[in-house]
């Protein structure tokens, strides 16, 4: 089994089904930046990801072009398509999901702290 993180671009809104027991289910694609240091033109890879239960509720809340990162079980999967070319596609089953708009809701920078209130006391030498 290969565990991985990825880190890429939401293709499209996420899809959100429900598994036949029920549970909230959610399949995005995911364009991964996969460029070699210095190559001159860009890779992308893209990577099926799905999600169960809370994980899938969050990933439900992201729309096409959004950042988010992802780890958990990496698969690749093989099929002859309908022109009798074999495919291949990458999916990623997962147990985390994370997006900026996750960690720091609104998306908005971090407000600076506010100055300490004045107390009154100055920094007046004292002698011993």
């Amino acid at each position: 089994m290969i565990h991985a993180s990825i880190y890429g671009r939401l293709a499209k809104d996420t899809q959100e089904r429900t598994t036949a027991s029920g549970k909230p289910m959610a399949i995005a694609s995911l364009a991964v930046d996969a460029t070699p240091n210095n190559a001159e033109t860009e890779e992308t890879v893209w990577v099926s990801v799905l999600a169960f239960g809370k994980q899938a509720e969050t990933m439900a809340r992201h729309k096409k072009g959004e950042m988010i990162a992802a780890t958990g079980r990496f698969t690749q999967s093989r099929w002859t398509g309908k022109d009798g070319q074999e495919r291949t596609s990458l999916n990623l089953i997962a147990d985390t999901i994370v997006s900026s708009r996750t960690v720091r809701p609104g998306g908005g920078r971090k407000k600076a702290p506010s100055p300490a209130p004045d107390t009154g006391f100055r920094d007046d030498p004292i002698p011993f």
